[in-house]
């Protein structure tokens, strides 16, 4: 006798996420969206805490895939909004709960990648230890630095701890991040990374980042930097220099701009650079 097989019964996260609006088959647009129809699903997937958050990552699919997978990812989009404007509590809880279906490798990289978009508008200082773990991770890092980098200055102590620890572009990504956050407390290790990094790119942002955070101690390395660069690489350390005494300056630190607006002036010389000496010029007569 031949056995007989039902499909398994969905789940009440999956019927949840049947309720959600599908996109036109045509178009890919979402249309006829009833009134209420997302804030009734998000109202039960909130109650659902970790639970629900979980679900819904377990049910991700791979882009491209068979099934579309789009009413679950626009349900913990959703979510994940509706949280964060609750308040701070629901806020934690929900990034908490996303940040814990990173761990291992049984979802893939793409997942993985999108559970870290979505930390974007959640996550803060309970979730960024996890995230600061992934930037040197070959393909995370780039989603795992946009994250970190939302939450503003909190993030700063991860992206000053990684550095040390990340070459390529995940180290010219944290250098950036610091340049971003104009986090003086790395100025130290940027010097050190616009004199003697084996990376010329890596030099070339470590300058300006330092020119961002306005570091005074920091004009003699940048403007050795800029002098010593050649084609397009001086062009971009120059303007650094000039970012770095436009800084300066609105910090009061007056006479550390006028010495390198001074120092531009007489030494950039060539034709090609004649933009440089005029704004050298202007910034000392004003």
């Amino acid at each position: 006798m031949q056995a007989v097989t039902t499909p398994s019964t969905p789940s009440k996260w999956q019927q949840l996420v049947a309720r959600m609006p599908r996109p036109d088959p045509e178009d890919k647009i979402l249309k006829n969206v009833a009134e209420g129809q997302v804030e009734a699903v998000v109202d039960e997937l909130r109650a659902g805490g970790r639970e629900a958050v979980v679900a819904l990552v377990d049910m991700l699919g791979e882009p491209g895939g068979e099934h579309s997978d789009s009413p679950v990812r626009h349900a913990l989009h959703a979510l994940v909004i509706r949280c964060g404007a609750v308040g701070e509590d629901a806020r934690g809880a929900t990034a908490l709960s996303l940040a814990s279906t990173l761990s291992g490798r049984e979802r893939s990289a793409e997942v993985r990648a999108f559970i870290l978009q979505e930390l974007r508008y959640c996550g803060g200082p309970e979730v960024a230890p996890a995230l600061a773990t992934l930037l040197s991770d070959e393909r995370l890092w780039a989603d795992a630095a946009m994250a970190l980098l939302a939450m503003g200055a909190i993030a700063a102590e991860h992206f000053r701890a990684a550095l040390p620890n990340v070459t390529g572009p995940q180290r010219v990504a944290v250098i950036q991040a610091l340049g971003t956050l104009r986090d003086a407390d790395s100025a130290e290790a940027l010097r050190r990374t616009a004199e003697r990094d084996p990376d010329p790119v890596a030099r070339l942002e470590a300058a300006w980042a330092l020119a961002n955070i306005g570091d005074a101690g920091s004009k003699t390395v940048v403007l050795r930097l800029a002098d010593e660069a050649r084609g397009f690489d001086r062009v971009r350390a120059t303007n650094a220099c000039l970012l770095l005494a436009e800084n300066l300056a609105a910090a009061g630190r007056r006479p550390d701009a006028a010495a390198i607006y001074q120092h531009l002036r007489d030494t950039r010389t060539d034709e090609s650079e004649a933009y440089v000496r005029d704004v050298a010029e202007k910034a000392l007569a004003s």
